[in-house]
């Protein structure tokens, strides 16, 4: 019996070593694959910050486009002002010819008749 006890005490002792050496590997293993996740996490943040980067520059470009257009809108704007009085203009120069063209041509039509009655064409 005392040797049973002896040998399962060896048989003990030399199981926990390698349990100890085995669970070492594992966490050996384990860090391994979370330095990879680690270094693989860290790229594609950096190809994050570059693509951030690149839109950052997008906008920036953008923005200067649209100031530039608002400033040309502006000038738009002020040139359609213009056109508008301008066009309101020609339109009361338009209708006094209109008026001045009625009359003459009812002036013209009255001339007409008259002739028409001293040449006794009626």
């Amino acid at each position: 019996m005392r040797e049973n006890k002896i040998m399962r005490r060896k048989i003990t002792k030399e199981t926990n070593p390698a349990s100890e050496y085995d669970s070492q590997r594992e966490t050996r293993v384990l860090l391994e694959d979370m330095n990879k996740g680690i270094k693989i996490i860290a790229e594609q943040h950096g190809d994050v910050v570059k693509r951030l980067d690149s839109i950052d520059s997008e906008i920036g470009l953008i923005k200067s486009d649209v100031g530039s257009i608002k400033l040309e809108l502006g000038s738009v704007k002020s040139d359609l002002k213009s056109v508008k009085s301008e066009l309101g203009s020609v339109k009361m120069a338009v209708m006094e010819v209109d008026n001045k063209l009625t009359i003459n041509i009812s002036r013209n039509d009255e001339r007409f008749r008259k002739i028409e009655e001293k040449l006794c064409l009626n």
